[in-house]
């Protein structure tokens, strides 16, 4: 099945994280798109399934976005992402000497960043139609291009 993804994942009428305490997120599975909230790029595409991979352990559209929205880097790849690509160039040593002391939280600054910088769109789908979706985003093969921080293919 062929899905318009351009008007379902587009940039229009994003919800931007800053307001997540008051998102409606749909619970079900799904694929969802984040945007940068000041020049509309692309930056990721994901996948939440239904938990029925992981009994007992949902891992719906809501459960995965307010993952991404809390910020917290551990087993969250979009998080280092966003760490390794938005936050990590603007340390400054001071910064960096405060996190390494732990004056200072590198989550709590990804957290900032997302919920400051970045908004997201999420359509529920069957997990097997999200996957091919999914698939055919990362490769650019849609008007907004591949997104910046999880293309089909990255350099080793």
């Amino acid at each position: 099945m062929q899905v318009d993804a351009a008007g379902l994942l587009g940039p229009e009428a994003l919800h931007p994280f800053a307001d997540w305490a008051d998102a409606v997120v749909p619970a079900q599975a799904g694929i969802y798109t984040i945007w940068t909230l000041a020049d509309r790029a692309f930056i990721y595409v994901g996948i939440a399934g239904d938990g029925s991979e992981r009994p007992g352990r949902p891992r719906g559209l809501k459960r995965r976005l307010g993952q991404h929205a809390k910020g917290d880097r551990s087993g969250d790849r979009f998080c280092i992402y966003v760490q390794d690509r938005f936050v990590l160039p603007l340390l400054t040593p001071a910064d960096v000497a405060a996190i390494a002391a732990r004056r200072l939280s590198l989550d709590a600054l990804v957290r900032a960043h997302v919920r400051q910088n970045l908004g997201f769109r999420a359509v529920p789908m069957d997990l097997a139609q999200a996957r091919a979706v999914e698939l055919q985003l990362k490769r650019g093969a849609w008007q907004f291009g591949a997104p910046l921080l999880n293309p089909g293919s990255l350099p080793d």
